[in-house]
């Protein structure tokens, strides 16, 4: 059942209550966007930092076979495909 508006004053009170849960609603659904922006950005991060890290790897790996330090053309060859981007590694999105 309807309340009854039986003054003006009391049907303030409830708009002023509205606007009160509208404005705390708005504030809380904003900072699930902020949250959600900072971890994509985080993310973006992590990603970066291990295609670095995966291509120093790369990199140590061929200069290493290349100067003779390791002979091992199976194991080379494995550890390269590992950190292939085609290698099936995926970041969870």
């Amino acid at each position: 059942q309807a309340p009854e508006w039986s003054n003006w004053f009391s049907f303030a009170n409830a708009i002023d209550e509205i606007e009160l849960a509208c404005e705390q609603w708005r504030n809380q659904t904003d900072d699930v966007i902020q949250f959600r922006q900072r971890i994509a950005e985080l993310e973006a991060k992590l990603e970066t930092a291990d295609k670095l890290q995966d291509s120093a790897f790369r990199d140590g790996l061929k200069a290493g076979f290349s100067y003779g330090q390791t002979d091992d053309q199976s194991g080379f060859t494995q550890c390269m495909s590992a950190y292939s981007p085609h290698a099936g590694i995926k970041v969870k999105g």
